[in-house]
């Protein structure tokens, strides 16, 4: 295997560190960054929602898919 020192990092990021939805709220739309690495390779981003103080099915809408850079 080769390793190519200094070799470029793609970066990917929500454009805010947080988001909030109050009640009744509707939707909420995330903003995904790129920077950096090799522009002219594809990357490949999966996601998922999860639980936290909200709750599937009864607060959001559970959601997952790929973002594709």
């Amino acid at each position: 295997t080769e390793v190519i020192e200094n070799e470029p990092v793609s970066k990917i990021y929500f454009e805010q560190a947080t988001y909030q939805c109050l009640e009744n709220c509707g939707t909420v739309a995330l903003t995904i960054m790129g920077r950096g690495g090799d522009l002219t390779n594809t990357v490949f981003v999966d996601f998922r929602t999860e639980d936290g103080t909200a709750n599937a099915g009864s607060d959001y809408e559970f959601t997952e898919g790929t973002v594709v850079f």
